[in-house]
C-alpha cells in the first residue's frame, strides 16, 4: 500500500486487489463444481476442448461469479474504509 503513496491509489489499488481474489477464487470453485456427468456427455457429443470451455465450464463459473457480486460490494465497502482508517485523506491527518 505505501508503494503507492498514501493518496487515493493506494486505496484503489487495495480495494482492486480485495475484490479480484473474491471474484477470482469463486471462478475457479464454480469450475471444480461442473459435474462429471456433464463433462462425460459433452465429451461423447463431440466437444472439443474449447466447447466445453465455452458451452460447459464458463456457464458453470458464471453462476458462482455473479453470486460473488454480492460479497464484491460489501467487500469494497469494507476495505475502502479500513484504507481510510490506515491512510487518512490529507485534510483529517494530524
Amino acid at each position: 500500500m505505501l508503494w503507492l503513496g498514501l493518496a487515493l491509489w493506494s486505496k484503489v489499488a487495495l480495494s482492486v486487489t480485495l475484490v479480484f481474489f473474491i471474484t477470482f477464487f469463486k471462478a475457479i470453485e464454480g469450475v471444480r463444481e461442473v459435474n462429471p456427468v456433464v463433462l462425460a456427455n459433452a465429451r461423447t457429443l463431440g466437444a472439443k476442448r474449447s466447447s466445453l470451455l465455452t458451452h460447459v465450464y464458463f456457464p458453470a463459473a458464471a453462476s458462482w461469479i455473479l453470486s460473488s457480486l454480492r460479497t464484491w460490494v460489501g467487500s469494497r465497502r469494507s476495505a475502502r474504509s479500513s484504507a481510510n482508517i490506515l491512510a487518512p485523506p490529507p485534510a483529517l491527518a494530524v
